[in-house]
C-alpha cells in the first residue's frame, strides 16, 4: 500500500462516464498513491475490483461531514480502509462538469467545503480535465472562483471551457488545456465489429428544454431512430449510460419499439467495451461519444452543452452533431459517417495525438504533486 492518500472526487457508479473517469484517474495515480473515493457514490464492487479505498464524507452535515472519522489516526484509517479529509494528502477532482451556470451556487459551495479544508492543510488540489462555464451568474462565478483559487493546476478539456476559465480567473497561468482522460483508457473489447448501433439517451436533453412536451418528443424521436437503424440493415441496441433517469427513458422507448434489445453493462468500463464492438453510436451521453470516437466507432452526438461539439473537434470530426428531435437526420448522418473514409481516417489519426497530450498532462500533474507522493 502506497504511503500517501489521493482522493479522487466527482466520480461515482451512478454514471458510466463518472465511473470511467475514476478508472482512468486511479489507473495512473495508483502507481504512486493509495487512491480513495467516496464510498456513498462508488459501488463496493468497483472499489473492490479496482482496489480503491473508502472516503467518508456527507457534505450536508457541514462540520460533522466526516461522521467523526476525522478523529481517527492514520494507522486506524489504513487498517479499516476508511479515510476522511484528515487523512488525504492530495485531491484530484475528476468531475466531468460541475462548475458553471448549469449548476446552483449552493451545490457548488457545498462541494467546495472539502476544497477549503484541504487547502488550509496545504494539500495540493488538481482539477483534472473537465468542462467549465459559462459563469454569467454572479453567485455561481463567486462560488466557482473560491474553489478554483485553491487549485495548483486547472485543466479545461475544451477550448470553450478554457476561455470561460481564463475570463473568470484573469488568464491565470495555472489554467491549461488537456483532453478528457478516458480517451487514453484501454479496454479488452473484441476486435471484430458487430452490426449493433448503440442508442444512448440522456435525460438531461429533454429536462433542459423549455418545451413541456420535450420528453415525449425525445422518446418518440429515439424510437424513430431505432426504426431507422433497422431500416438501413443494422441492429439498434438501447444502452443506459447513467443510472439516474436514463433507464426509465429506455423503458419508455421500448414501449414504442418492443423488438429493440437493451444492453445492461455491469459498469462504465463494460459499457465502453460494448461500444467498441458497435458499428455506430447515436448518443446524448458525453462519455458514450468519447468511448466511441476513441475506439474508431462512428458516432452522432445529441448535445445539450458546448462540450459535445468541442469533443468532436478534438477528433477532427466536427460534422457529427445532430438535432435529438430530428430522427431522420441522425440516421442519415450516421449512415454517411460509417461510409466516409476521411471520417474514419480522422479518428485514427487524432487518437494518438490526444493520448500524447493526456500523457503530458499527467507528467505536469506528477511534477506538481511530487512533494506529497
Amino acid at each position: 500500500m502506497k504511503a500517501n492518500i489521493a482522493l479522487v472526487r466527482g466520480v461515482g457508479s451512478h454514471n458510466g462516464g463518472a465511473e470511467l473517469l475514476l478508472r482512468a484517474a486511479s489507473g495512473h495515480l495508483s502507481d504512486h498513491w493509495t487512491v480513495i473515493a467516496d464510498r456513498r457514490k462508488v459501488s463496493h464492487t468497483v472499489r473492490h475490483e479496482w482496489q480503491i479505498g473508502n472516503f467518508l464524507e456527507v457534505p450536508r452535515f457541514g462540520a460533522l461531514r466526516s461522521l467523526g472519522w476525522n478523529a481517527a489516526p492514520r494507522s486506524l484509517a489504513r487498517a479499516m480502509n476508511n479515510y476522511s479529509e484528515r487523512h488525504v494528502d492530495a485531491l484530484f477532482d475528476a468531475s466531468g462538469f460541475f462548475l458553471g451556470d448549469q449548476w446552483s451556487s449552493s451545490s457548488i459551495s457545498r462541494d467546495g467545503q472539502g476544497f477549503e479544508y484541504l487547502a488550509k492543510r496545504q494539500r495540493p488540489i488538481v482539477m483534472l480535465p473537465q468542462a467549465f462555464g459559462p459563469f454569467e451568474k454572479t453567485e455561481v462565478a463567486t462560488s466557482s472562483r473560491l474553489i478554483l483559487d485553491r487549485a495548483e493546476l486547472i485543466y479545461a478539456r475544451d477550448r470553450v471551457s478554457l476561455e470561460y476559465i481564463k475570463e473568470l480567473l484573469d488568464d491565470d497561468s495555472r489554467v491549461r488545456l488537456a483532453p478528457d482522460i478516458t480517451i487514453a483508457l484501454e479496454t479488452n473489447a473484441a476486435t471484430s465489429k458487430t452490426d449493433h448501433v448503440a442508442i444512448v439517451p440522456n435525460v438531461n436533453i429533454p429536462a433542459r428544454a423549455k418545451d413541456p412536451s420535450a420528453r415525449e418528443r425525445y422518446v418518440q424521436s429515439l424510437a424513430s431512430i431505432a426504426r431507422g437503424i433497422s431500416g438501413i440493415g443494422l441492429e439498434p441496441v438501447l444502452l443506459a449510460h447513467s443510472a439516474h433517469g436514463d433507464p426509465i427513458l429506455v423503458n419508455e422507448i421500448r414501449k414504442l419499439v418492443p423488438q429493440v434489445r437493451e444492453r445492461k453493462p455491469e459498469n462504465g468500463l463494460a459499457a465502453k467495451q460494448f461500444i467498441g464492438t458497435c458499428h455506430g453510436v447515436i448518443a446524448g451521453r458525453y462519455h458514450a461519444i468519447v468511448s466511441a470516437l476513441a475506439q474508431g466507432v462512428p458516432a452522432v452526438a445529441h448535445s445539450w452543452s458546448h462540450k459535445y461539439g468541442e469533443l468532436l473537434e478534438d477528433f477532427g470530426v466536427s460534422d457529427g452533431l445532430a438535432d435529438p428531435y430530428a430522427p431522420t437526420d441522425s440516421v442519415d448522418l450516421l449512415a454517411g459517417l460509417i461510409e466516409s473514409d476521411s471520417y474514419n481516417a480522422s479518428l485514427r489519426a487524432n487518437k494518438p495525438l490526444l493520448v500524447n497530450r493526456i500523457e503530458r498532462m499527467w507528467e505536469e500533474v506528477d511534477h506538481a504533486t511530487s512533494g506529497m507522493q
